[in-house]
């Protein structure tokens, strides 16, 4: 997992000199040299992640690795969230406080580089050490062997094994029986045939995926097997497969919203960044790919045989949530004062009430909570979430308002408050210059504010100084409601990158912007009544990249595509 660690760290370093590059200048050369650096002894991690099991000092190595890459994190985070929110100002009283906070800009600058400095010397250590303990080279791609057999298992699966098993069922309930009543020694069974036959199929259909919901685990005398095979197969991930699997213990064991899963792998920096795909598309591979190696099981699909939403077996779920906790990955509902794992951990999930007197979370990068949970967001606790990225309160109905303060965390990307009973937002949401998505669709009624700006009639001239946005979310449909938010004339013109609009309100911005949202692949729009219907269509017809189109309105009856 520390090649995972070190993958995304050296990420986060080349998304930080690519987008921030104006921002950097002072010690741009030793970000440089310590991605470097990282690139250099990368390919040692492999061999060491393999022998850290079994050799202490090996462990100790990694473990000191990975907490490199936490560093380098901290450091990249704290700089973006100190220094570059001067960058952002939009007008002219906004550019005027970043010369007064030039001072305090300066010596933070200084702290930073000093800090880079400090964890140069430290790869260096680390380095010599290697040589000690005698961690040897393997390149990008691991074992060959097991890859040709990953590669062979991937193009020979069959994608659904319920419509290629006609006439085999025979032949897999005599496999079945041999597997669960054979011999109690370990022996080999050999599925032989000619080309064609249905032997992949048939192995497939008894495969480890539908195996193990039906198979009695013996849990208290075969959990170190058990244990050893599923990190066995863990440990074999590629590196970015690796943190996507692991973000999924944190989800209960029912079903897992597929949408929103990959939104928050996006979110967290998971996905690799592809010339030719969409992040979203980048994603779905990932998750057809864990699929394909029945780490994860589909639950539900739609009428395109895509997957909705699915769920890890509990098995493997509880083998994750230990190895997430040991590599700092997630902390799952132990969120008390005396846990004294909390001030470093690096996110959070919760499916309970919360302690008040939670401690301290300053390096918190992600808060999640699940329909279970109920979540109190306190104006103390968000002041500590600085360098927070993701805040999902999809299903925490206690949540009724959002703090102030949520301004102050200007790199927070990924902002969910579905089915939440929160009403109005505070003002300070437009300092939230990378957040990328905006889920606004509650559960609760609206009406207007003074103080804050409503859902309800929403102008979102707030949103328009979001430039990043990608998902926007707001309010819902039924059969005789249907909630949609109002923009504002230039709202097409500001926010050019936005794939998701869900629901807008037809008006003026529509001839003026709307055709200029090149990138939008959903579209849920209300045509209000004695609004012409004929300038909505032509905007619409230029969308090319547009896939799903809701529309509802006067004109007739509501269209679906």
């Amino acid at each position: 997992m520390a090649e995972a660690a070190i993958g995304f760290a050296l990420g986060r370093l080349a998304l930080f000199l690519e987008e921030e590059a104006g921002s950097i200048h002072g010690f741009r050369e030793q970000v440089e040299a310590v991605e470097r650096r990282l690139q250099a002894i990368r390919c040692f991690l492999k061999d060491a992640d393999d022998r850290s099991a079994r050799d202490r000092g090996i462990e100790n190595w990694v473990n000191e690795m990975r907490q490199v890459a936490y560093d380098i994190e901290d450091v990249v985070d704290t700089f973006l969230a100190k220094v570059v929110r001067y960058y952002n100002g939009k007008d002219f009283k906004e550019k005027a406080k970043r010369y007064a906070h030039l001072p305090k800009e300066l010596i933070d600058r200084w702290k930073i580089g000093s800090k880079v400095g400090e964890i140069m010397k430290k790869i260096d250590e680390i380095t010599r050490s290697r040589e000690q303990l005698r961690i040897d080279r393997i390149d990008e791609g691991g074992d060959p062997q097991i890859q040709t057999l990953l590669a062979a298992r991937r193009r020979d699966s069959c994608e659904d094994t319920e419509n290629d098993v006609v006439g085999l069922e025979e032949k897999i309930n005599e496999l079945l029986k041999l597997l669960v009543e054979g011999e109690g020694r370990r022996c080999v069974i050999s599925v032989v045939g000619q080309a064609g036959l249905g032997k992949t199929c048939t192995t497939t259909a008894v495969a480890w995926k539908d195996f193990v919901d039906g198979f009695n685990w013996d849990i208290t005398q075969g959990k170190a097997e058990i244990s050893r095979i599923l990190t066995m197969g863990f440990d074999y991930l590629d590196y970015d497969l690796k943190p996507c699997l692991l973000y999924c213990c944190a989800f209960p064991g029912d079903s897992i919203r597929v949408k929103r899963l990959l939104r928050l792998w996006i979110a967290e920096g998971f996905v690799k960044k592809q010339e030719d795909r969409r992040p979203d598309a980048v994603a779905m591979l990932y998750l057809n790919e864990l699929v394909a190696r029945n780490f994860i099981q589909p639950c539900k699909r739609n009428s395109f045989g895509e997957i909705k939403s699915c769920r890890v077996h509990d098995v493997l779920r509880v083998t994750l949530k230990v190895t997430a906790k040991n590599q700092n990955f997630f902390q799952i509902d132990q969120i008390t004062p005396n846990n004294r794992d909390l001030p470093k951990c690096r996110r959070l999930a919760t499916h309970c009430r919360l302690d008040e007197k939670t401690c301290f979370l300053e390096n918190v990068r992600s808060f999640i909570s699940f329909a279970e949970s109920e979540p109190r967001i306190w104006s103390e606790q968000i002041k500590n979430f600085e360098l927070l990225r993701v805040l999902d309160l999809e299903g925490a109905r206690s949540v009724e308002k959002l703090p102030e303060e949520i301004g102050g965390l200007v790199l927070l990307t990924y902002l969910g408050l579905r089915h939440t009973s929160i009403d109005t937002l505070p003002r300070s949401i437009n300092k939230l210059y990378k957040l990328r998505t905006l889920d606004l669709r509650t559960s609760s009624k609206v009406h207007l504010s003074q103080s804050k700006f409503p859902f309800k009639g929403l102008k979102a001239k707030h949103v328009t100084n979001l430039s990043d946005l990608r998902h926007l979310y707001f309010g819902n449909r039924g059969r005789e409601t249907f909630n949609a938010m109002e923009m504002p004339d230039d709202f097409g013109l500001r926010v050019k990158e936005l794939q998701t609009l869900s629901y807008a309100k037809a008006g003026r911005w529509v001839a003026k912007g709307l055709s200029n949202m090149k990138n939008l692949r959903k579209l849920g729009m209300q045509i209000p009544e004695g609004y012409g219907s004929r300038s909505a269509f032509e905007a619409i017809a230029k969308l090319s990249q547009l896939h799903s189109l809701y529309l509802q309105g006067k004109f007739g009856r509501s269209a679906n595509r």
